[in-house]
């Protein structure tokens, strides 16, 4: 891993804001999701539960999104991060964690999908990236 000057953009792919309804689940490991914050061809960034630390044990996640029964398996990752995430509650027990992760070599028909489930379930130019 080369090393990086603190604070200097580390990603070689825009994110993308995802939009509500989209989750990833781990391999099977679990049928508790994670909520998608931000996707882009190279990885992705979402919140859960801690407690719920399912994805450790797996290497391959999967993306879904609800509104339009879209399902992408099996796609290989390395986690890069997993913080806390402050909780805006004083009074609520339940914490929060971030995790950012690096997506591994995808087949042809994978990356597909990925660049699909960009255009179509995000918030900001996704589907500009793609279409232009």
């Amino acid at each position: 891993m080369k090393n990086q000057p603190t604070g200097e953009e580390r990603r070689n792919h825009t994110r993308f804001q995802a939009k509500a309804g989209a989750y990833t689940v781990f391999s099977s490991r679990s049928i508790i999701p994670g909520r998608i914050n931000d996707i882009s061809l190279g990885g992705l960034c979402f919140s859960y539960v801690e407690g719920e630390e399912w994805y450790h044990e797996s290497s391959e996640l999967d993306i879904l999104f609800g509104d339009d029964d879209f399902y992408l398996d099996k796609i290989p990752f390395e986690t890069v991060s997993d913080t806390i995430i402050e909780n805006e509650s004083p009074y609520s027990q339940i914490i929060m964690r971030r995790c950012g992760v690096k997506f591994g070599k995808m087949n042809a028909d994978q990356l597909e999908q990925l660049k699909y489930f960009i255009s179509q379930n995000t918030m900001n130019d996704g589907e500009q990236l793609f279409n232009a």
